[in-house]
């Protein structure tokens, strides 16, 4: 049997060749790796964009949006979050839980609407603080605000946002195989695979995989949801499964201000589709307004 793939066609056998191969050429990350802000490259890392202080994109780029150190206004006021719900899921064991504020003990520190610490100087904010400076590596301006379950994954290199944006690594690779594996049956590679990410990384030394059928379809879900957060990813894994963005609020399990706690899927509102910016359409003669029909 033939796969169609970027460039023409591979076998089966084919297509494990050029997995192994990019197991031993892009080993899996290290904990410390994994730990140390995904703004600079490592063995990981397959594809990234380059980024210098002498070819900024200044207040647009990336890191001025998720990196928790990042000195814009933005930033420094709405920092993005995980969402309550799939942290949860994140075992104690596993050193990925330490990419997110937990605000685990200080319970009545924060708004549970907003997940804004409720004083610029309680005991979560300065725990947020400390964690950013003495765990994570980077000291916060007297003017970030901290939020409970707030990004500590991304950090960027030099201000406003300047950092090595990667686009592509084995861990994606290893997850688009297990998905791969799981859509022609093998369930062994599958579990094989997730214990390879997980347990030979070392990034959870106690998780084990015994789940079948629809519950192993779930933790390839999880753990796309949980080693690849922030990467650019979830949009188009939910289009691809065809499962619903669920917003809850923090009463129903979830860290979602009530005015966006929503659900929809991806055969709703416009589809989920990108449409062509109208400067395309009115300057480009190769694109017409229906292109976006």
């Amino acid at each position: 049997m033939k796969y169609n793939v970027v460039g023409g066609e591979m076998s089966h056998k084919e297509i494990n060749a050029y997995m192994d191969m990019l197991h031993k050429k892009y080993p899996l990350q290290s904990v410390a790796d994994e730990l140390a802000g995904f703004s600079n490259p490592t063995g990981e890392w397959i594809w990234s964009l380059y980024g210098a202080e002498d070819e900024t994109l200044y207040f647009y780029d990336y890191f001025c949006y998720a990196a928790y150190n990042a000195q814009t206004s933005t930033t420094r006021n709405y920092p993005i979050m995980i969402s309550r719900h799939l942290f949860d899921q994140i075992p104690a064991t596993d050193i990925r839980r330490a990419w997110w504020l937990d605000p685990a003990g200080y319970e009545g520190q924060f708004n549970t609407n907003t997940m804004k610490a409720s004083s610029t100087s309680n005991n979560l904010t300065k725990y947020g603080r400390s964690y950013a400076a003495d765990v994570r590596g980077h000291e916060l301006l007297t003017t970030h605000l901290i939020f409970a379950y707030m990004n500590m994954k991304i950090s960027n290199n030099v201000q406003p946002g300047i950092g090595h944006m990667c686009l592509m690594r084995s861990s994606e690779m290893l997850l688009i195989e297990a998905e791969a594996q799981y859509q022609l049956h093998n369930e062994s590679a599958v579990r094989d695979l997730l214990m390879e990410l997980n347990v030979t990384s070392k990034r959870d030394p106690a998780y084990t995989c015994t789940a079948t059928g629809d519950a192993l379809m779930e933790q390839i879900k999880l753990y796309r949801g949980i080693e690849l957060w922030a990467e650019g990813f979830n949009w188009f894994d939910l289009k691809r499964w065809g499962d619903s963005i669920s917003r809850k609020t923090y009463a129903n399990g979830g860290n979602w201000m009530s005015s966006y706690a929503v659900s929809f899927g991806p055969n709703e509102k416009n589809n989920w589709t990108w449409c062509i910016p109208r400067n395309e359409t009115d300057y480009n003669k190769g694109i017409t307004s229906t292109s976006n029909d």
